[in-house]
């Protein structure tokens, strides 16, 4: 059997989309756990809950994501920027790892 993963998000989490996403062979319903809340997976398993679906999570892991932009302003092609995990840089990124 083929499976087909669907993730699942504000859009999609009626009632009606789930079964139809589930009618038309979406067999694997994903939920990105990375815009996710507590109260907004309850209310998911709810949704699943009443479409007859079991769905599984997808955890977040580490994502590299600009923490600040300095000035924020527009840079043009070929410019230097420097990047870096201090105010001082022109992109600030999140992780330390990212630089290891």
């Amino acid at each position: 059997m083929t499976t087909i993963i669907g993730t699942i998000g504000p859009s999609s989490i009626q009632i009606n989309v789930l079964k139809k996403l589930k009618s038309i062979g979406l067999n694997s319903f994903r939920i990105n756990l990375s815009h996710s809340n507590e109260d907004l997976l309850d209310y998911y398993y709810q949704q699943f809950e009443q479409a007859d679906i079991f769905p599984s999570l997808d955890t977040q892991g580490a994502q590299i994501r600009i923490s600040s932009f300095k000035n924020n302003k527009s840079y043009l092609s070929g410019e230097t920027l420097k990047m870096g995990l201090l105010d001082t840089c022109d992109i600030g990124l999140n992780h330390k790892e990212f630089f290891q």
